[in-house]
């Protein structure tokens, strides 16, 4: 079938305020635009975002009868989809891509509208930001004859690459007429715009009915696709009667790669070993909530392999197709995940998708499989994380139910679940299934004081529980409660759980064991322990980027103790790189751990809080900032840490020689140093006492500027334009400021996200003015007319404004 985006022309309102309705371009995600709420039940789960009812609506004409049909790739919340008020479909799963046939009420020569109601009203369902409503592409896919190719239905497979590539296409042909009908099958292989290969076949297609359509093809000196070198190339196929127009066609993008996995030679990538350097990320793009942009989606991408890493995890719900087509063309390996949980609640969260599970969960892995299949970066799939049924005979019995479902689809991706084995472990008996249909829904507010008011006591539990979790994971008794559901899967997901690595060796030598979440600032030691050995094939650290909700898990706070933070925390904190794409101190940590970057890397600890209590964060070693920057603080004494792949390190301030300290058994240094303004270096030396690299940090100087480099990928209309905002001195040292304000004014585009990656705050990103944090910012633009001029000012409390054409 013929496809084309159909993000044009909807209206929006909340469920209820048809009066207010207004015209949007989707994706738009309902929740990043209502006011966050300190006692909504969502709390700290969402940032604090509240849940809502909203309608979309969309007329258009149809003026001969058409074979139509509309994919949504992405709707959050309970959704009914509506053809001239007669209900068509319905979604739970908000992760779910899902197709909805309009024939049946289709109205021919006149006007028609499709509606979508959208219930998220039911809060604390998610663990995480999850958005509201249409957060994602919807496409129409429409033909002209009664025989066509529906859409998913064209898949390619590679067979072997050993000389030539040797391809498998498949394909379903539908046909809705009383006859049967034969058609010429014409496919075809383009590579870089150009046709390399065709075939060209008769095929009988039974009257009313769907027919499977197989055929191999050989591609000589193929371009192979991995990490590298991500080659792409299109299969497009068309049907119908030679010498007349074409009934249907379809087209897909693929890559040309094989897979082999086994505990001997580990994971093959067309037949060559590969480490996975992973990273686990959340399906929200910051300010703009959970709205998909493939700008967006190749920016994040490309921030990521950046940092070092070559794959990521979808943490905890399948990948939408847009951030899969970026990992494609960029070359990031894709572990794709369907649930994060099955039947059972986690905590008292009865409103999750465990309501729904028993009846859905088949359809929902069917479908992100097949929304997978042609994507070479998807290298493996996860039924699942942190799922605690694994550890009793019903779940072990579900997970490899899970993993046939998958394999009946796809025979060339291994399988994984991602346990918890402490948690595992921790479970003394599985719980009775909840009666979903007796429980009452929650609305309104929720106060969580009470929570609270032990919550630095429940903070140093949890970050204690590191050393707990790595004493533990090594019993017996953890291996019994884990090794039912590994034995059904082609790779052992271990989650926090580095330190079995070794004994597993021994007890279990026919294991494939991948690092599937692990703490982020132990990168180095879990990296060793992935080298050693070869049937551990990776490690998925937590997390690559910084996400909304799961308030402040990975912060360091002076004031507010909590494991989760209250409002006005909006992110987590734990990626290391920011919202906004800005690099943490942990994500030059990563690039030096995987031998990407050479010098050192300066992270100093705020002197401004020297010497106060802070709540514990096990997931970061240091809460230091790239920065030398600390008026006022003249004397104090904080932690400089200096991160590297040395044999020890020289640390200087204005030229004076602070300490050479020896790098032992990590791959960092730390130093307590006074504060004084100046330069402050570091020097890494290798065992022939060769310096082999430098950091140095300086003082901005007096001058204050605005500086704006807008990152402009091109001007066509809809695409999106980030411009980082600094406050820099005559040299470009950033100046360490944060709470001061900044105005952003557009010409001929339109500003559609301003602010900061500040952990907390009483903003939102809709606004004309933000709050610096660090001495930067950032703001988005949508082009609204191709190639038109745009212009942007930006003024500041501290310095001139500064405008700047594209």
């Amino acid at each position: 079938m013929y496809k084309q985006v159909w993000n044009d022309g909807w209206t929006f309102c909340h469920e209820n305020e048809e009066s207010q309705a207004k015209m949007v371009t989707l994706p738009y995600d309902a929740m990043i635009h209502e006011k966050r709420q300190p006692k909504c039940i969502n709390s700290y789960n969402t940032g604090y975002y509240p849940g809502g009812a909203y309608l979309y609506s969309k007329r258009f004409w149809v003026a001969e009868a058409k074979h139509m049909v509309v994919e949504f790739e992405g709707v959050y919340g309970i959704t009914e989809v509506f053809l001239n008020k007669k209900k068509m479909a319905e979604n739970v799963y908000g992760y779910t891509n899902f197709f909805v046939c309009l024939d049946e009420n289709l109205a021919i020569g006149e006007e028609n509208e499709i509606l979508v109601k959208v219930d998220n009203r039911i809060e604390d369902v998610s663990r995480w930001y999850s958005g509201s409503g249409i957060y994602r592409d919807v496409n129409l896919y429409v033909s002209d004859g009664d025989i066509c190719i529906p859409p998913e239905s064209l898949r390619v497979t590679t067979l072997s690459v050993d000389e030539a590539a040797k391809l498998k296409i498949q394909a379903v042909l539908e046909n809705k007429m009383p006859a049967a009908y034969e058609v010429n099958v014409l496919m075809q292989i383009w590579h870089q715009g150009e046709l390399i290969k065709e075939k060209e076949e008769r095929l009988a297609v039974p009257s009313n009915m769907a027919c499977d359509y197989e055929t191999e093809m050989t591609i000589e000196n193929p371009c192979l696709w991995d990490e590298k070198n991500p080659n792409l190339y299109q299969a497009k196929m068309t049907i119908g009667q030679k010498g007349e127009a074409y009934k249907d066609a379809a087209q897909t993008t693929f890559g040309i790669r094989t897979l082999a996995w086994s505990a001997k030679e580990g994971l093959l990538v067309n037949g060559k070993e590969v480490k996975l350097r992973g990273g686990c990320v959340h399906h929200d793009n910051g300010m703009l909530g959970a709205n998909t942009n493939i700008q967006t989606e190749r920016r994040r991408v490309r921030k990521i392999k950046e940092a070092g890493f070559n794959a990521i995890r979808s943490a905890h719900n399948p990948m939408g197709k847009l951030l899969l087509q970026a990992c494609d063309e960029m070359g990031v390996y894709v572990m794709d995940e369907t649930f994060d949980v099955w039947y059972a609640p986690k905590g008292d969260n009865y409103f999750q998708y465990c309501r729904y599970f028993n009846e859905w969960w088949k359809k929902d892995t069917q479908a992100m499989v097949c929304k997978d299949y042609n994507h070479p970066s998807v290298i493996m799939y996860s039924i699942g994380n942190e799922i605690f049924e694994t550890a009793f005979d019903r779940g072990i019995h579900l997970a490899g139910q899970m993993r046939e479902t998958i394999r009946e689809l796809d025979e060339t991706r291994p399988v994984t679940c991602c346990v918890n084995l402490f948690m595992n472990g921790m479970i003394k008996e599985e719980a009775a299934e909840p009666d979903y249909s007796t429980l009452t829904p929650r609305y309104g507010e929720r106060d969580y004081e009470e929570e609270y008011t032990s919550s630095k006591e429940f903070n140093i539990m949890m970050n204690n529980m590191k050393s707990m979790v790595s004493k533990e994971v090594v019993s017996s008794h953890i291996d019994q409660v884990t090794k039912g559901v590994f034995s059904k899967m082609d790779v052992s997901g271990y989650n926090y759980a580095v330190e079995r690595y070794d004994i597993d060796q021994t007890l279990h030598p026919e294991r494939i064991i991948l690092g599937s979440e692990t703490v982020a600032c132990d990168v180095d030691k879990n990296w060793k322990a992935v080298l050693a050995h070869k049937n551990v094939i990776g490690d998925f650290i937590w997390t690559a980027y910084d996400h909304l909700g799961e308030c402040g898990i990975g912060a360091v706070d002076y004031e507010d103790m909590s494991y989760y933070k209250r409002y006005p925390y909006r992110t987590s904190g734990t990626g290391v790189i920011g919202i906004n794409g800005n690099f943490t101190p942990l994500a030059y940590f990563t690039q030096i751990v995987y031998g990407l970057r050479k010098d050192p890397y300066l992270a100093v600890e705020p002197y401004d809080h020297a010497g106060e209590e802070k709540s514990l964060c096990s997931l970061k070693f240091t809460n230091g900032i790239h920065s030398w920057d600390w008026k006022g603080c003249e004397g104090n004494v904080a932690k400089v840490f200096v991160l590297c792949d040395a044999k020890f390190v020289e640390l200087y301030l204005n030229g004076e020689l602070l300490g050479c300290k020896e790098v032992a058994d990590r791959a960092f240094v730390e130093f307590e140093v006074a504060y004084r303004a100046g330069k402050l270096l570091a020097k890494i030396f290798d065992e022939d006492g060769s310096c082999i690299g430098m950091d140095c940090l300086e003082t901005p100087g007096e001058e204050m500027a605005i500086v704006l480099k807008p990152e402009v990928e091109n001007k066509k209309k809809g695409s999106l334009i980030y411009v980082p905002i600094r406050v820099e001195d005559e040299d470009g040292n950033v100046h360490n400021i944060s709470g001061q304000k900044v105005w952003v004014e557009v010409s001929g585009a339109e500003l559609v996200a301003l602010g900061s990656e500040a952990l907390k705050s009483e903003e939102d990103f809709h606004g004309d003015e933000t709050c610096l944090y660090q001495g930067a910012a950032m703001a988005i633009i949508r082009v609204q007319k191709d190639d038109a001029p745009i212009g942007i000012k930006v003024s500041c409390e501290l310095c001139k404004m500064v405008e700047t054409r594209i």
